[in-house]
This record gives structure tokens, sequence and C-alpha cells, in this order.
């Protein structure tokens, strides 16, 4: 007696691995186009309540606070590179690309035309 699964239980079995290899492709699409340029401003979102830990995140990576976030633990910062996001994601931590628009005005001072 052989034991061989059924063509509709390899179908289901095939259509799963499908559905796996598509979830995963979204997820890293999305974490991609998420992922701050150097230079830009981000949002890094900590798990933890601590209010410290996004400031010295900051300090090691030397990405540039810009203020604290909408969440405990979370601060909007100016990227330094692209390592700044892989070491927020050792810790833990989201590094969630942040338009500029949306800051309210450009960060950058212009400079000042009057004698």
């Amino acid at each position: 007696m052989t034991n061989t699964a059924s063509p509709r239980a390899k179908s289901k079995t095939a259509a799963k691995g499908v559905l796996t290899l598509q979830g995963l492709v979204a997820v890293a699409t999305v974490c991609f186009a998420l992922t701050p340029a150097r230079g830009g401003i981000a949002l890094y979102v900590s798990p933890g309540n601590g209010s410290a830990a996004p400031f010295q995140w900051a300090h090691d990576v030397r990405a540039g606070v810009i203020a604290r976030g909408p969440w405990p633990g979370s601060v909007f910062v100016r990227v330094p590179s692209a390592r700044a996001t892989l070491a927020a994601l050792r810790q833990g931590a989201l590094l969630i690309s942040v338009p500029e628009a949306l800051c309210g005005h450009s960060l950058q001072k212009e400079p000042n035309l009057r004698p």
C-alpha cells in the first residue's frame, strides 16, 4: 500500500506556498518603500516607553534629532545613512520615512538676505 497525496491536497499545499511567497514579497516591498534615504526625515518608533532609548540610538548613529514623535518612545530624526535603518531594527525599533512636507516647513535654514 503506497501513501500518496491526492492531487487536491498537492494543489492546496502549492497554493499555500504561493500565497506565503506573495506575502513575503509584499512585506519586503513595503519595508523597502518606507526606508528613509540618507539626509531624509524619519520617525523612529521604539517598542518600549523609555524616553532615553531613542535619543541614545540617535547619538550612536549620529542622527540629528528634530523633535519628539507622536507616541512615547518615538522621535523625528534626520537620517545620516542607510545603516541607521539596520541599527534601529537591531534594537527592535522601526525607522519610517516621513515626507518633509508633513513637518510643516522646510527644516533647512535659508540665508538671511538683509544687510
